[in-house]
């Protein structure tokens, strides 16, 4: 059993019972906070009371089809960061890529291995934490402290001026998650700024410089930027997911 997972929540969405059931064991056992559902009813009243740093969301729901889909672009138009894993009993291409492009990080198909959800469930949030009371933000090596508005990278301090730090926490609080110009341009500068819309590529330069490790904010070319590591991108290589 890891205790190191212990203050990490998640959240299973699961209307198969013993599934539902299975899945709820595995992660206790595994020393995870686990609390289960069985239907969408309150879901997104039951996130903001719970606050999961992951999401086991089925995407089967008899008496609404597509309900799974909707649930999680709303979960997405909310600002809800957490990790999103769906799980669906079809083994279809379409679904898959509707579901992650509505926000979701991954996909299985059911069947599936409960060994297989969990050491996904633990990659994932080994790859970024959130300590909302402490007010930092960390991801692979980066760690940026909100309050003293200060950034690490491998522990080496890293001098970002304001709009490059306003920059940075914005892909910190959405790794590995493709952002379009257009959120990023609302986030950093509003839409009541004046200046040239190329402000974004001039400051993405900026950062790819002082971080000294220009890859980790990738170009998608025509959807937007994700940061994500080279480890979390060699992962993704090696599956069939779209991201």
């Amino acid at each position: 059993m890891n205790t190191n997972n212990k203050d990490k929540k998640i959240l299973i969405v699961e209307e198969e019972e013993p599934l539902r059931k299975l899945l709820y064991l595995e992660l206790t056992y595994n020393n995870f906070q686990a609390e289960a559902l069985s239907s969408f009813s309150g879901l997104l009243n039951n996130i903001l009371r719970y606050n999961p740093d992951l999401i086991l969301l089925t995407m089967d729901l008899k008496e609404e089809e597509n309900a799974g889909l909707l649930i999680c672009e709303k979960i997405r138009f909310q600002g809800n960061n957490a990790w999103i894993i769906a799980t669906s009993s079809k083994n279809n291409i379409n679904e898959k890529i509707q579901v992650l492009n509505a926000g979701a990080d991954d996909y299985f198909v059911k069947p599936f291995s409960s060994d297989e959800i969990i050491a996904k469930a633990k990659a994932m949030l080994r790859r970024s934490a959130v300590n909302k009371r402490e007010g930092i933000l960390e991801y692979s090596n980066l760690r940026m402290d909100l309050i003293n508005r200060t950034v690490w990278r491998a522990n080496k301090q890293v001098d970002l001026r304001s709009k490059e730090f306003d920059l940075l926490r914005v892909f910190l609080l959405k790794p590995e998650q493709v952002l379009t110009r257009e959120f990023i341009f609302d986030q950093v500068w509003g839409s009541n700024f004046l200046g040239d819309s190329n402000v974004i590529e001039v400051y993405i330069r900026y950062l790819r410089s002082k971080l000294e490790k220009p890859h980790l904010i990738k170009t998608r070319r025509g959807d937007g930027y994700i940061l994500i590591s080279d480890e979390a991108q060699a992962e993704k290589a090696h599956s069939s997911l779209e991201y």
